[in-house]
């Protein structure tokens, strides 16, 4: 393991596939927030996300749950999916530009702006950092560095595919242009989606506002801005450049200064967890070729991806569109080595079975956070998990609960509700897997979580019952176990 890296060799620009396969995409979506060694809460927001539970700390007069999250792009209310809205009119200038033929008349400036990002673009996936910063003026050596650190990050991260998609310019003085530009990406993904208008498909991407000037050999970036208007998503953990990375076997960690020394720890723990959750994708028939970790200050995690996470989280996962997912760690919160790999453990579970999806349906919520959470705490007992005393609370009150399926976590939701609500999903799962087997449970969670289908039919086919059937013989086993 190395504390920081600048991945060498060319990156191969990744097989391109479809983006739409026919079918209707919601107009809405929806986030959901988790707490530490797990607890979930649902997040109303512009993203979709997945909150981790909290960690199960043991203080005072009783248990405190530290909560993850997993956030997904887009949002909304009963469905979680991708925003079926077109965005501006963009103009995808990678490799277009190279291929036409010789124009009679002299480039715009807009044009030949636009020559010099597609090339900047060819130039980072042939892993040519002089190419890359061929393209920055070179009389402003603050945003050359800001350029080679970003070079450094999308080479760390593994960057697979890298496109700018351009509006129109706007002319300024000296023969200079401002352009609206959004960069669609992919990172260590074999396949990446087609570049889609709509903005909740395709790959991930984020907005900037760039001013490219006239120089001796062609335009060439003379400033880097916020964009008009920013996606969803940012700003992300690493679009500043100013991380310091580490690489796993089957992760890449990355980290702002101040916490790079808690690096190494989280790229062990992130290994073990990639062992087990390795398992959960290749089940989901959903297999990841690296899985992403960002740890956040107090101050990162008022800010990445938009903030505005429940009280009650410590981590999430973000679903980045199409094209994988990222997952923060709130580091303050995590001081303990078995709240870190729960949790860690958990959120990569939430990377394994809900990634790379176009929408997913809220209601689901209680199947969603109890995989994660039986897939966070193995290879533990049940009975270690901290919930325990609020599910047995819930059980021996006048309100049992006379299903398994609990209603979505609010994002508002007090500790005790949190408590609940993971530890009656991880409790659910863990009966599927008792009584049906972890083959059984796993198909079951595929054709309801990846493939929509109705929770009846989901359970005839991986159970051989109807889901009524079910989920009343784990009421009663619960019952049983917690009583």
């Amino acid at each position: 393991m190395q504390d920081e890296t600048d991945v060498a060799g060319a990156a191969v620009p990744a097989q391109r596939i479809p983006a739409h396969d026919g079918a209707p995409v919601p107009d809405d979506t929806q986030a959901w927030a988790s707490a530490g060694p797990h607890v979930d809460a649902s997040v109303t927001r512009s993203l979709p996300a997945f909150v981790a539970p909290p960690s199960r700390r043991r203080g005072g007069a009783g248990v405190a749950l530290l909560i993850t999250l997993v956030l997904l792009l887009g949002a909304g209310t009963a469905v979680v999916a991708t925003a079926d809205r077109p965005t501006t009119a963009l103009r995808h200038v990678t490799g277009a530009d190279a291929a036409r033929p010789a124009a009679t008349a002299p480039l715009t400036p807009f044009e030949q702006a636009t020559k010099a990002l597609d090339a900047q673009a060819a130039a980072l996936l042939r892993g040519d950092q002089r190419g890359w910063l061929a393209a920055v003026d070179p009389a402003q050596p603050a945003l050359r560095k800001r350029y080679q650190d970003l070079y450094r990050t999308f080479k760390a991260l593994h960057v697979t595919q890298f496109e700018y998609h351009a509006s129109s310019g706007t002319p300024a003085a000296g023969g200079s242009v401002v352009v609206q530009v959004q960069i669609a990406y992919c990172m260590s993904a074999s396949t990446c989606p087609a570049f889609s208008r709509y903005a909740g498909l395709g790959p991930p991407r984020i907005a900037q506002r760039l001013t490219l000037k006239p120089a001796k050999a062609g335009y060439v970036i003379g400033g880097l801005a916020k964009a008009a208007e920013p996606t969803e998503v940012q700003p992300t953990a690493w679009e500043a450049g100013d991380l310091v990375f580490a690489q796993g076997r089957r992760v890449t960690v990355g980290a702002p200064g101040p916490l790079a020394g808690r690096l190494r720890e989280v790229v062990a723990a992130a290994d073990r967890a990639a062992k087990v959750d390795d398992r959960i994708a290749r089940a989901m028939r959903n297999p990841q070729q690296r899985y992403r970790v960002f740890l956040a200050t107090d101050r990162d995690w008022r800010t990445w991806y938009g903030g505005d996470l429940p009280g009650y989280a410590v981590a999430y996962t973000i679903r980045l569109n199409q094209a994988g997912s990222d997952v923060v760690l709130h580091m303050s919160q995590l001081s303990s080595r078995r709240e870190l790999e729960i949790t860690v453990q958990h959120e990569i579970a939430h990377v394994a079975t809900l990634s790379n999806l176009r929408f997913s349906d809220r209601r689901d919520m209680w199947l969603m956070e109890g995989i994660a959470e039986y897939t966070g705490w193995l290879p533990l007992h049940l009975g270690s998990d901290l919930t325990v005393p609020a599910v047995r609370t819930l059980f021996r009150g006048g309100d049992r609960p006379k299903s398994i399926v609990q209603k979505p976590l609010a994002a508002t939701a007090g500790q005790r509700t949190v408590n609940t609500f993971y530890g009656l999903g991880h409790w659910a799962v863990q009966c599927l897997v008792t009584k049906y087997g972890d083959q059984r449970t796993l198909e079951f969670v595929r054709l309801r979580l990846r493939l929509s289908k109705p929770i009846d039919d989901a359970s005839r086919a991986a159970f051989g019952k109807p889901f009524a059937t079910v989920d009343k013989a784990c009421v009663s086993w619960i019952a049983g176990q917690v009583g």
